[in-house]
């Protein structure tokens, strides 16, 4: 009960506390009538607060306990009360508790709780205390005795403070005995404890908070709570249970405005990534990665074995090689890494500058921590299989598709010439024999085994950390192809015995061997004609299936299967940080990063792949060699400041940047060969040569620093600059500036809000604006160039020619970004909500200025006035619905809206872009023709014009229109249901509104001819038909023609908007007096699928609306595992 009295100015004092005492008496009496039973029952008293208003919780202790609080609600308003987790308390405890350091006494009475304001505190007390201050000492350390260094500790009631030292020691002068002392570190619970002379140890316990939990960022780490940037964390939790070998795939659907696509089912198949939309109209587009603090690729290395993997995404302007397949991220292990961040707004990105204008994702792998030596082992086998398979035609439909082209539409008979190329018609196939090629091809069943081991452990100086890795996958198609990795991963952290030195050593090294199909063979599973012939001869030989000239009548998919293609890669990333902290605030320290991946690529077509044509022209045996090598090393000495200044913490940092990577790349064939056991010793070759080369080498250098001041977690200040200087850029414009401004206001922490808003836990506003550039180009593109020339040697001498035009005047194309978030925590946190707006404009973008012929080149390197810009909102939702009996249900959602447009291209419509870009349009759309249909009459695809009237031969660009293929919006939703030692992990990524390419919807290439087409093809027959497809045709060139139209219309691109079951774990953690008799620390076994299930939301009619086209989709992979630890 609660009883609020307004005191009246001029009333006498007596006339209330006689009030008091009568209300007091009418309450005593009410207690022993009503509550008779409960009187004679213990109180207990459960909580669980921090910072909350003291009525709110006097209430609660109310409730719960069936005592009455009487008190003056004006004498109350605005306290607080400390951190307070109490649990089955009695009465007594929870009002010490409750009245720590508050400036109230209270009594009980019966069950009653009369609360008042302390006595005023004569000037003699005062005197007195101040001869009885003392200096609190200490050490915080956390709950493995680790020191913490950077800890604040300050007295509550007067925001005095300090910060610890390297060692976690800390002293405090002035402090009254018993004052209340807040301790606080970055991802702890705070705590609060009467001060003291010596304290000894203070172990701080982490948090289990979401808004506590660390972020990493680009030189510091933060928190949810305390960040002023747009910053998303996947945990390792999130990570370990997904069978992925790139971690790139583990990020589908978990961050918001983060869209990723797998362009093939195959293992280091391309990945492309955008961080909020594309910010360059034909530049790399790719974020910014970096390992350790170590900066990684974000581009695959040239190749001659990457035609399987498909697309990373769009490679830049200017000499070298753009379009490179597969992804470099590939080649690290995602069981080592800890976390990884993904940065996208200003304040995050713009002290990493020119590097980070696509935003940036930060991984960090996996260290030791201070205690006994733990083993883990983590194993995992598994099969995956093709989710898909496209209903095609069968063998009578098929022929019948044949003779309505071959006989129908155009028209010829048996006795003309083409005939004798009509194997299907004129009883060179077998055509009483029907294959499904799909099975044959795509439907085998691949295996997955991953085992990891690792040691950790250590004492409070020193942790370490070792791991070793083995992963293998097979593939679906027929063979024996396989893609092994095997890595290892060292992490070790020294400190010195007074805490002032330390050295955190990182390692990671992975071996890859791939033997994988040379090229990707869905396409052709989908064209073969069902009547084909056997592939086999009787003697196991490739069958060809020869014509009476001895010619091949098809091309045998064994014979290209059999193509030998490996692929080495070695990849090694290492980095030092070396610290000594000069003062108690001031620290003093360097990072040292190296990386290496190098390359090696064979590839050789033994006699097998040789049509019999081709071996009596006289072809022998090929190979093609490569290696390619990209080194690279960072140096970053820093300086960073850290005091406690008035009410708040202040935080300062200086550093510098210097950066080189060089690059090199060869590839040589060899001819002519006699043998197939010699394919892979080039001296073996008849002839020999070179196929390409290239050389580069990249500069980078910086400075950079960093101001932070932050007042009681409520009010926070973050300024960033950056001064780059990059070797891409001619000396007029080799150095350019960034920067950013942020701030937070955590408005829960007001008490106007607080006192009110009782429901409201957590309260953040935050605002960022800045800017961040790209000097996203290809080396040397304001140099002139020289290279050997196409034409041969000249007397002798290989000639050196010209490649390009310089253009010494390029600049950096540059973003300014604006963010402004939302963050909202309800009841004590269990619902957490985030909104982000965002608006990037990115310009003086990099193009090539087309020129006239007679320059001798085509273009050359400019900057454009365009402006490019991606604005939209990002919502994330985390719950915690149910916790109780043993069941708990925490549940994350997440989703992202986008718009990309073209806000300004000056005289776009003279320039040679004025067909590749309209203002107001997004920069991924495209212009298509309108599809019309098939002309009822004449069985042709006929089109619109812009006026509307149909057409045949619609005119570019006049009659095309602007098509955008990117998504309305992004997302996903990850579930995790815990009963006893059950777990079950369930994510659900979403794509809507994007648009995906299927060109069999107007069939295979060309409808008529020796390929198979779609079951449901509905092509013209007859005057009248209303059909989608137009007539099939063998040899018709003019019907033929059309179909390049078609395929450049709207009609071939769907809806390929989607849900997909991405991920569901169950797994089963041992009881623990079962683990204990096994002499194990952890024993758990689980169940993981990935890509489960696609609910196709749009019937998409393509094999996968990810990676569309005639790619083999994203395999479902079903793993079982077994984790132990020692």
């Amino acid at each position: 009960m609660k009883i609020n009295e307004k005191i009246v100015a001029g009333r006498p004092m007596a006339l209330s506390k006689q009030i008091i005492r009568i209300m007091k008496l009418t309450i005593l009496l009410m207690t022993v009538c009503l509550l008779q039973v409960s009187a004679l029952t213990k109180a207990q008293v459960y909580l669980n607060t921090k910072g909350e208003s003291l009525q709110r919780v006097l209430k609660s202790v109310s409730q719960q306990s069936g005592y009455d609080f009487v008190y003056i609600t004006a004498e109350l308003k605005g306290l607080k009360t400390g951190a307070i987790s109490l649990k089955n308390a009695s009465i007594d405890e929870s009002l010490k508790a409750c009245f720590a350091d508050q400036p109230l006494v209270y009594e009980i009475s019966d069950k009653t709780v009369m609360v008042r304001k302390k006595d005023e505190v004569s000037m003699i007390d005062k005197i007195i205390d101040r001869f009885q201050e003392i200096t609190a000492t200490g050490k915080v350390v956390d709950e493995n005795g680790q020191a913490l260094s950077g800890a604040s500790v300050i007295v509550k009631a007067t925001s005095k403070g300090t910060m610890t030292k390297a060692d976690g020691t800390f002293a405090i002068d002035g402090v009254e005995e018993g004052a209340a002392l807040l301790v606080k570190f970055l991802g702890y619970e705070p705590l609060e404890i009467p001060a003291g002379k010596s304290l000894g140890v203070i172990r701080l316990k982490l948090s289990e908070n979401v808004l506590d939990q660390v972020i990493v960022r680009a030189y510091d780490k933060t928190s949810q709570r305390l960040s002023t940037g747009n910053i998303s964390t996947v945990t390792a939790k999130q990570i370990q249970d997904q069978p992925v070998s790139n971690p790139l795939l583990a990020l589908q659907g978990q961050v918001p405005g983060l869209i990723i696509n797998q362009s093939s089912g195959y293992a280091n198949s391309g990945v492309t990534v955008q961080i909020q939309g594309p910010n360059s109209l034909t530049n790399g587009n790719y974020p910014f990665y970096v390992v350790d603090g170590v900066p990684y690729p974000s581009t695959p290395m040239n190749s001659i074995n990457s035609g399987l993997f498909g697309s990373t995404g769009n490679g830049g302007m200017g000499i070298g090689f753009n379009t490179r397949n597969g992804n470099p991220l590939a080649f690290l292990n995602p069981q080592d890494i800890e976390s990884i961040s993904i940065l996208k707004d200003a304040d995050a990105t713009a002290i990493y500058g020119s590097q980070a204008a696509n935003g940036a994702i930060i991984i960090t792998t996996k260290r030791g921590r201070a205690g006994d030596a733990k083993i883990a082992l983590n194993l995992q086998q598994g099969f995956a299989q093709n989710v898909k398979f496209l209903n095609l035609m069968g063998r009578e439909q098929y022929l019948q598709m044949r003779r309505d082209a071959y006989f129908g539409t155009d028209g010829l008979t048996s006795s003309s010439p083409q005939f004798a190329a009509q194997y299907d018609l004129n009883g060179l196939w077998d055509t009483t024999r029907e294959t499904d090629w799909q099975k044959v091809l795509l439907g085998g069943t691949a295996s997955y085994t991953n085992l990891q081991g690792s040691l950790s452990g250590g004492t409070e100086l020193d942790q370490y950390q070792l791991s070793l890795n083995y992963n293998r996958q097979t593939t679906v198609n027929p063979g024996d192809f396989s893609d092994q990795k095997a890595a290892f991963h060292f992490s070790q952290n020294h400190t010195g015995r007074n805490g002032r030195f330390k050295a955190q050593t990182t390692l990671s090294y992975l071996l890859d061997y791939n033997i994988l199909p040379f090229g990707d063979r869905t396409a052709l599973a989908l064209n073969l004609s069902p009547v084909a012939p056997e592939l086999y001869n009787s003697d196991g030989t490739f069958n060809w299936q020869t014509t009476a000239s001895g010619a091949s009548s098809w091309s045998n998919p064994m014979a290209l299967l059999a193509v030998k293609a490996k692929t080495k890669t070695a990849n090694l990333i290492g980095n030092l940080i070396l610290s000594y902290q000069l003062a108690s605030n001031l620290e003093v320290s360097a990072s040292l990063g190296y990386s290496s991946m190098r390359q090696d690529e064979f590839r050789g077509l033994p006699f097998a792949t040789i049509t019999p044509q081709a071996v009596a022209a006289g072809v022998k045996p090929s190979a093609t060699f490569a290696n390619a090598d990209d080194d690279s090393w960072i140096i970053e000495p820093k300086l960073s400041y850290n005091l406690v200044l008035g009410p708040g913490k202040f935080d300062a940092m200086a550093g510098s940047t210097l950066r080189r990577n060089n690059s090199k790349y060869q590839a040589f064939f060899g001819r002519d060969y006699v043998s197939d056991q010699t394919l892979e010793n080039i001296s073996s070759a008849g002839t020999v040569g070179v196929q390409s080369s290239a050389l580069s080498e990249y500069r980078y250098g910086a400075v950079f620093g960093h101001l932070g001041y932050n007042v009681g977690d409520k009010y926070i200040v973050s300024l960033n600059g950056r001064r780059d200087g990059s070797s891409r850029f001619g000396n007029n414009n080799m150095f350019h500036n960034f920067w950013s401004a942020a701030g937070a206001w955590i408005f829960s922490q007001e008490h106007f809000l607080s006192d009110q808003l009782g429901w409201l836990s957590f309260g953040k506003l935050n605002l960022s604006y800045g800017s961040v550039g790209s000097d996203g180009i290809n080396d040397y593109a304001f140099l002139s160039l020289y290279g050997a020339s196409g034409s041969g040697p000249y007397q002798g001498v290989i000639i050196q020619e010209p490649v390009n035009l310089p253009n010494p005047n390029i600049q950096w194309e540059e973003t300014r970004k604006f963010n402004a978030g939302l963050t909202i925590g309800l009841f004590r946190d269990r619902i957490l909500l985030t909104a982000d707006y965002y608006r990037n404009r990115s310009s003086n973008q990099l193009l090539s200025y087309t020129l006239p012929y007679i320059t001798g080149f085509s273009s050359v390197p400019a900057n454009f006035p365009a402006t490019v810009q991606n604005k939209g909102w990002e919502f994330t939702m985390s719950l915690k619905p149910f916790s109780g009996g043993g069941l708990t249900w925490s549940s994350n959602f997440n989703i992202a809206f986008n718009r990309n447009k073209l806000v300004a291209f000056p005289d776009l419509a003279t320039s040679s872009y004025s067909s590749s870009f309209v203002i107001g349009q997004p920069i991924s759309a495209a212009q298509r023709a309108q599809y019309a249909g098939v002309n009822p009459q004449t069985g042709l695809y006929q089109f619109y014009r812009a006026d509307g009237s149909l057409t045949d031969n619609p005119d570019y660009p006049s009659d095309y229109k602007y098509m955008d293929t990117a998504p309305k919006f992004t997302g996903g939703w990850f579930n995790t249901f815990s009963y006893r030692g059950f777990t079950l992990d369930v994510l659900f990524q979403f794509v809507y509104g994007n648009r995906q390419m299927n060109s069999l919807k107007i069939g295979s290439l060309f409808p008529g001819r020796l390929l198979n087409q779609p079951a449901d093809l509905a092509y013209w027959r007859n005057p009248g038909d209303n059909a989608s497809v137009q007539k099939v045709t063998v040899s018709n060139n003019d019907i033929q023609n059309l179909v390049y139209t078609a395929l450049s219309s709207d009609f071939v691109w769907e809806d390929g908007s989607y849900a997909r079951l991405k991920n569901a774990s169950l797994s089963y953690q041992l009881p623990e007096k079962w683990i204990k008799g096994l002499h194990l620390g952890n024993a758990r076994v689980l169940c993981s699928g990935q890509n489960l299930n696609l609910f196709n939301l749009t019937k998409y009619s393509g094999l996968d609306p990810e990676t569309g086209g005639s790619a083999l989709p994203p395999l479902r992979v079903i793993t079982f595992g077994l984790q132990l630890g020692f």
